[in-house]
């Protein structure tokens, strides 16, 4: 998996007060030193197995970075291969890790003699590799070495790279990550919030944290709770508008009162009763609905394609009475989170 980041080189997170680290076990973006065997010649390499962690670069030159065409990268389509030394005490306590590149030029980079990732063109913004925990697994106590290839194409050209090792499972750090935002949120006004969303985003960040100091989650739930929470926060920002149907029919008229049009309903709470005029309503008018609470609307069966390709809607509070989902309901929604008041009988999420 790649991924475009912003460099730092300690990414530290709090909460409360728990400290977790990515830490830097080769720096990047920064001065660094390696071992070099530099040459303008195609025909001379070194031995072939330069990237393995026993093998010998008592012989080769140093370099210190920054390594482009400015500085010591003079020549057209030349080749530098360049071994980087790290010690690790504890092995133990890394289980993720990163490799970081900014490059302009082909090349491969091999973790204690095993490949990690191997590249052509340029990127001049920071590229971040995630690292198949089984070549993590090769890391030992002692010296350690990441081994880079990189060969100009000529014009301009440069190279730097480095290691990060997680301290925990990527997925917890993320989570974290997310739920921080959710707290300073939070913390901030909710005013405007739909209260469901602001009671769902309290008990979740309260339940979620007890769970994950516990270690409670594997990898899959602990992605799927980061979804939910960054949805939560994104959510907490929509302003909800509350309607009443006390006449079956006049949704959309109620819905105008109070906005311009309909494309500006992003949060809805909804009570009352709803007709065919209602429910068509919702079906082709609110399509940018994010969220909506109808746990107080009088309604036991959720009918065929209501939410129908609601692209942006991400969550819905069922009525509090419901018995039944009818068929494609939620048809083309692929954001979607469900709160069930209570069993539902006879539901079909198979189209959802």
């Amino acid at each position: 998996m790649k991924k475009i980041i912003s460099i730092a080189l300690l990414a530290t997170i709090l909460y409360g007060n728990q400290t977790l680290a990515q830490d830097i076990l080769l720096p990047y973006d920064d001065t660094w030193d390696a071992k070099c065997f530099y040459s303008t010649n195609s025909a001379i390499t070194p031995d072939d197995n330069w990237f393995e962690t026993d093998y010998s670069d008592l012989s080769w030159e140093s370099i210190s970075s920054p390594i482009n065409r400015s500085t010591v990268w003079k020549d057209y389509y030349s080749t530098y291969w360049l071994r980087r030394h790290f010690v690790v005490d504890d092995v133990s306590k890394y289980c993720d890790g990163d490799f970081h590149l900014l490059y302009d030029c082909d090349g491969v980079a091999y973790l204690n003699g095993q490949k990690i990732y191997e590249w052509s063109g340029y990127n001049t913004t920071w590229v971040t590799i995630a690292i198949d925990k089984s070549i993590m697994e090769t890391i030992h106590k002692g010296d350690n070495v990441l081994a880079v290839r990189v060969k100009d194409n000529g014009g301009d050209t440069f190279i730097n790279f480095g290691l990060s090792g997680w301290t925990e499972q990527r997925n917890y750090y993320e989570l974290r990550k997310a739920l921080e935002a959710l707290k300073l949120r939070l913390n901030e006004n909710t005013t405007n919030a739909l209260p469901r969303t602001v009671s769902e985003a309290t008990n979740l960040l309260a339940k979620t944290k007890t769970a994950l100091d516990n270690y409670e989650y594997d990898n899959t739930e602990a992605d799927e709770i980061t979804k939910i929470v960054t949805s939560i926060v994104d959510r907490l920002d929509n302003e909800y508008i509350e309607i009443t149907v006390d006449v079956p029919g006049s949704l959309g008229d109620s819905i105008l009162g109070k906005v311009e049009n309909f494309t500006d309903v992003l949060s809805l709470k909804l009570s009352g009763t709803l007709n065919d005029a209602d429910i068509s309503t919702i079906q082709s008018r609110l399509m940018n609905l994010r969220e909506i609470d109808m746990t107080d609307v009088k309604m036991e069966i959720l009918p065929n394609k209501l939410f129908y390709q609601h692209k942006s809607l991400q969550k819905v509070f069922l009525p509090k009475h419901l018995t039944t989902i009818e068929e494609y309901a939620f048809c083309e929604c692929p954001s979607i989170f469900f709160y069930v008041a209570n069993q539902i009988i006879g539901s079909s999420f198979s189209n959802v």
